[in-house]
């Protein structure tokens, strides 16, 4: 392994401690929204903690990040076994599959959004960039 790779597992196990260690993590809060017929209730975390959160998911997300969660996967599938690099496969598997589900969907203005596109617009909306497009979104 060469020292670029030594160093993005480095940045991508300091990176996944500080999602698991967030307070929105670690205190067992959730965000979320539930519906019915007769209006919808929303549970947002606290915006402070929230983007420190997204602070975190942000390193292992962007693709230009050197602890980009497929990069890693690419050097662990490099120098891992049959079996290790099948179960890699699987797990970027889920985590596209998440991406580009619906299990997070957000229906604003007559358009239904995936998982990825609401991730982005929590991102992009406040958090990184005023991004007015993206405000829209959510």
């Amino acid at each position: 392994m060469n020292s670029h790779e030594i160093d993005s597992l480095r940045q991508f196990c300091k990176a996944t401690m500080q999602i698991v260690e967030s307070s929105i993590i670690s205190s067992g809060t959730s965000i979320g929204f539930s519906g019915d017929s007769f209006g919808v209730r929303t549970q947002l975390a606290d915006k402070e903690a929230f983007r420190s959160l997204a602070m975190s998911i942000r390193l292992i997300y962007m693709n230009d990040e050197p602890c980009n969660f497929g990069k890693v996967c690419n050097v662990l599938k490099r120098y891992g076994s049959l079996d290790e690099r099948i179960k890699i496969d699987a797990i970027q598997t889920q985590y596209n599959h998440f991406l580009g589900s619906n299990y997070v969907n957000s229906k604003r203005n007559n358009v239904s959004r995936n998982t990825k596109q609401i991730l982005n617009a929590w991102l992009y909306s406040e958090n990184f960039h005023m991004d007015s497009d993206n405000q829209q979104v959510l």
